[in-house]
């Protein structure tokens, strides 16, 4: 009997397979052209290599040669049919998430390496930027860039370079393709930028203004950002290799999620460190002779102040419990936008415990000024105790420019110290931040402290209101 199969056929005997006398398929048709096509294709650039190697070989390694065939030939293959520089990685657009480094709200991942952090201060007028490298990549080691592109090439573009080299980081503009094409730019300013590094991360620092440059910054919408940094680890600006790559990022995402510096806003950051806070709920002060307290820069830079109501002054004092700010010049300003200027300042330096007031009308030494516009009231002293240094004034809370007097609520603050620990007023670095502080403290604090003044802040808003018009009025006057 011959068997059958469960569907009732005859099961056919093995024979050795038949060659396969039918016509190709269409599609069959299309993979041989496609593959002749490819090889064609791939044979191009090798001869074009050997027509050209004379011109070339002076300017280019072998590898270099090499290595961009490949490349090419690897789009190609891949179904990349352009001839555009796609680079090591490219996005169409990236999600942002909640940014893990105090004083910014958001980031968004930059390959394997980089992330992007970003926060935008109030008004929208700037946004401030860390470029973070993972410690120990070549990226950390080296050279890093992010830049700002139109259209999401290369060139053209603005650009902001940093270099662990010691040159600095600084504002360029890229024009081609070429490291002659690479030159710095006065065209958009950035500000306060800083460098710095631990073995577990790299940071570059800066803050743009949204409308200089060749291309804006938008605080909100796409902004097309390309990235790049040494594929060595040099220190020398060079050709990037694959290490490059671009995305879109709409700044005004918003991520919930720890690092945003809100809440303490106590804007600490690793090292020396800059920051920002939304705000800083006080606490009781851990200093003799003053009720509240609030961190400026974590547990290492401390604000304490009493609320004197009857003589019209607060009285401060700004403690540096560690780190360079304990023996060298250290400073606290009144900002009306939350940038160093304009703002009224008051410096403090262990030097002859000088404290004086101050304006800053600028970025520079030069356009910080004594100031006879507001004077820091009795006690100016600057102490040094119990392993910390004290800087200590008061401050009558209608004096000062119109738009960053004292109020009795929410004040905008800056605190800066001397990165190096020198005694010479200077650039800050990175040993700066900002954060907004109420001095009504609505909260009330437990535990030690002596009280000034009367504590009643059901009218303060008026009268920081009426105070304001009537300085506005006195002055208009003189």
């Amino acid at each position: 009997m011959t068997s059958q199969n469960f569907r009732g056929e005859r099961p056919v005997a093995a024979t050795a397979p038949l060659a396969d006398t039918r016509r190709p398929s269409a599609a069959r048709a299309r993979r041989a052209r496609g593959a002749r096509g490819s090889a064609a294709v791939l044979a191009l650039p090798i001869l074009l290599l050997l027509i050209l190697l004379p011109t070339v070989a002076a300017q280019l390694t072998w590898g270099d040669l090499f290595q961009g065939i490949i490349d090419w030939a690897g789009g190609l293959f891949n179904g990349d049919g352009d001839d555009d520089d796609d680079g090591g990685s490219s996005s169409s657009s990236s999600s942002c998430t909640a940014s893990s480094l105090t004083g910014y709200t958001s980031s968004v991942s930059l390959g394997s390496s980089l992330t992007l952090h970003w926060t935008i201060p109030s008004g929208g007028k700037t946004v401030k930027f860390a470029l973070e490298a993972d410690g120990g990549t070549n990226a950390a080691n080296g050279w890093m860039s992010v830049g700002f592109s139109s259209d999401g090439d290369m060139s053209p573009a603005d650009a902001v370079i940093g270099n662990m080299g010691g040159t600095g980081v600084y504002a360029y503009h890229i024009s081609g393709y070429g490291l002659s094409d690479v030159a710095r730019t006065s065209s958009f300013t950035i500000y306060a930028p800083g460098l710095s590094a631990t073995s577990a991360r790299t940071l570059m620092t800066f803050t743009r203004s949204t409308s200089d440059g060749s291309v804006s910054v938008k605080p909100s919408g796409s902004n097309k950002i390309i990235w790049a940094y040494s594929p060595s680890g040099s220190k020398s600006l060079a050709y990037h290799g694959s290490k490059y790559g671009r995305t879109t990022v709409d700044l005004s995402c918003s991520s919930s999620g720890s690092g945003s510096g809100s809440g303490s806003g106590s804007g600490s950051g690793s090292g020396s460190g800059s920051g920002s806070g939304t705000g800083n709920a006080c606490t009781s002060s851990t200093l003799t002779g003053y009720t509240y307290q609030a961190q400026l820069n974590g547990n290492s830079l401390l604000l304490h102040w009493n609320k004197a109501r009857s003589n019209g002054a607060v009285t401060m004092a700004v403690e540096a419990k560690s780190g360079a700010a304990k023996s060298g010049w250290i400073s606290l300003a009144w900002t009306a936008n939350g940038k160093m200027a304009p703002a009224d300042a008051v410096f403090g330096n262990l030097a002859g415990g000088a404290v004086g007031a101050y304006e800053i009308n600028g970025y520079t030494v030069s356009s910080i000024q004594s100031s006879s516009l507001w004077i820091g009231q009795s006690p100016t002293t600057v102490t040094s105790a119990s392993g910390s240094t004290v800087v200590k004034f008061s401050r009558k809370h209608y004096t000062g420019a119109v738009s960053r007097f004292l109020a009795w609520n929410k004040n905008t603050l800056m605190w800066a110290y001397s990165p190096s620990g020198s005694k010479n007023m200077g650039y800050h670095g990175g040993a700066y931040g900002r954060i907004t502080v109420d001095f009504s403290c609505r909260t009330a604090p437990s535990g030690g402290g002596s009280r000034g003044g009367d504590d009643d802040d059901d009218d303060d808003d008026d009268d920081d209101h009426d105070r304001r018009e009537r300085w506005h009025r006195s002055h208009k006057r003189g």
